[in-house]
């Protein structure tokens, strides 16, 4: 069954819980529309009432949906307390139905998502909230508006691209950055790149996740050309002094940096090397050598010239002097 036949499915269950459940839905009290929640969901004592639709069948007014408008087939789920779920059982039937519905991520969002996940964005995780954030500098604006344009069909509830002021090394930065909308769709993101890891901080056991390459991840990374595409755009760079680049996965540990070069490898044929970083630090990054850099470039390409901002990527001043194109 697809995503959209599914979708209706469970759109015509909704309706007809609803129309079974009559007596409970027009008690029910209204949830106010926030976008994203924090810690705590809340819901207003006075319910908010909208204009009547004859063709409901629901009498005179109905209380605003659990699902709430989205763009395209992107759903954005409400939190609900489960105290005010277990007063109004309709409610919760339907609840439990949204929540088992998707939102739409095309093949070339997935592959973004991954690639920029593998480079610098990153899943924020509130309870059972989550979603992907993106930041880069000022000096990559392109970019984010880029990635905006791509995944704007899951950024319904926010908005859009922001200028931001962030603190670093004592001095201030110009940041540019956009949030998608929470869904539970973008959890299985958030369980394939991050793991779980429990520290003891003043007493109290403090849960963190860090980003980490696995087995389970690199069997997961789509072939599709975004994937490399947007990892190169966050994180590649073009050698100064030759027709080839490297990526900065300093980030990741030694293992990790080879799980990359098997994807690299056993996935686009791509025979890249590990290479120390830094002996001090333990650090590693990922280099495309020259002699492999041409067929890298023939994957990258096409979407790096979507962004002609970021072509200097490409390294075409190097690529006359190379003896392998």
């Amino acid at each position: 069954m697809s995503k959209q036949q599914l979708a209706n499915l469970l759109s015509a269950i909704t309706i007809a819980i609803s129309q079974a459940l009559l007596p409970s839905l027009r008690t029910m009290k209204t949830i106010p529309s926030q976008g994203y929640r924090t810690t705590h969901s809340t819901v207003k004592k006075n319910p908010t009432k909208i204009k009547q639709q004859k063709s409901d069948g629901l009498g005179k007014s109905v209380s605003k949906p659990i699902r709430k408008p989205s763009v395209g087939n992107s759903t954005c789920i409400e939190e609900v307390s489960k105290t005010e779920l277990d007063k109004e059982p309709a409610r919760k039937v339907i609840v439990e139905i949204v929540k088992k519905s998707s939102c739409d991520i095309t093949p070339d969002q997935d592959a973004i998502i991954c690639g920029t996940l593998l480079g610098d964005g990153h899943i924020q995780k509130r309870n059972t909230s989550y979603r992907l954030k993106i930041v880069h500098t000022a000096k990559q604006k392109a970019l984010v508006d880029w990635k905006f344009e791509k995944l704007q069909s899951l950024c319904n509830t926010t908005k859009g691209v922001t200028q931001q002021e962030q603190s670093k090394d004592g001095k201030t930065h110009t940041v540019y950055g956009f949030s998608t909308s929470s869904n539970q769709d973008l959890k299985k993101y958030h369980d394939l790149f991050y793991k779980k890891e429990t520290k003891i901080v003043n007493g109290k056991e403090v849960i963190s996740y860090k980003k980490t390459i696995t087995p389970e991840l690199i069997s997961y990374l789509p072939k599709n050309n975004y994937t490399l595409s947007t990892f190169y755009l966050d994180d590649g760079s073009a050698r100064t002094d030759c027709y080839s680049a490297r990526f900065a996965t300093q980030g990741f540990s030694k293992e990790e940096c080879h799980l990359l070069q098997n994807y690299f490898s056993n996935t686009w044929d791509l025979k890249t090397s590990v290479v120390l970083h830094s002996r001090k630090k333990s650090q590693y990054s990922l280099s495309v050598p020259a002699k492999v850099f041409p067929r890298f470039i023939e994957v990258v390409e096409n979407a790096v010239r979507e962004v002609p901002e970021m072509e200097y990527k490409l390294n075409e001043k190097h690529k006359e002097n190379s003896k392998f194109k």
